[in-house]
């Protein structure tokens, strides 16, 4: 993946003043392109958990998942990629995600 035009855009939004995507002035380009990935797996999280929630997949589907889910949280750079996103997800999955990057940070800080 490279970061091409999502790079141009949030690189508008950080610069038009007030925008949630600070930081991403100071990514460089791998950064930029880890955000991007970061992003996506977001994306696809919340679309699993939504599944899971409506029964579409089984516990064990989902905790595979959730496992997943939860190394990915451990990416410093994942925080941005929460903050910034911050009430565009469904609020039942952004608590969970809050939930585990608290304990991913508690984890962290032994």
């Amino acid at each position: 993946m490279q970061s091409g035009l999502h790079s141009r855009v949030y690189d508008q939004l950080a610069t038009g003043g007030g925008s949630r995507f600070s930081r991403w002035a100071s990514y460089d380009v791998d950064g930029k392109v880890a955000y991007a990935y970061l992003e996506l797996l977001y994306e696809i999280f919340e679309r699993v958990f939504l599944l899971y929630r409506k029964q579409w997949i089984p516990q064990t589907e989902w905790s595979q998942w959730e496992a997943w889910m939860t190394d990915v949280i451990g990416n410093p750079l994942f925080r941005d990629v929460r903050e910034d996103n911050m009430g565009m997800f469904d609020p039942a999955f952004e608590e969970l995600v809050g939930h585990a990057a608290r304990a991913s940070q508690a984890m962290t800080a032994w």
